[in-house]
């Protein structure tokens, strides 16, 4: 996830927090009602933050593989499998590019 786009969405969740708490201060609004949509509130921001976390952690494997086929086609013998696998690292590397430019 960009993050900018996460801050973006922690922002708006923290405004609604606060904009329920001036709410429950001004009218008395108290109880399980408002409790619950704080744990709401921050149920959402910690999955924001695991899938933020979650997305790196699979472009950082991603490109870890890309390497590891990289090191192995200067070994591999077969000009065969030697081309198979240049082209996967291609597509490969394309398909990163293409993510991490959706990402920005």
């Amino acid at each position: 996830m960009h993050s900018g786009s996460m801050e973006q969405i922690l922002s708006i969740l923290q405004r609604i927090k606060q904009a329920l708490g001036d709410l429950n201060r001004e009218y008395g609004f108290a109880g399980k009602y408002f409790a619950e949509m704080y744990k709401e509130i921050d149920r959402l921001t910690g999955n924001i933050q695991k899938l933020d976390i979650f997305c790196k952690l699979n472009i950082e494997s991603l490109e870890k593989l890309i390497d590891l086929l990289k090191e192995h086609v200067e070994s591999e013998a077969d000009q065969v499998i030697k081309n198979d696998l240049t082209n996967l690292i291609s597509d490969l590397e394309k398909e990163l590019s293409e993510k991490l430019k959706n990402l920005n």
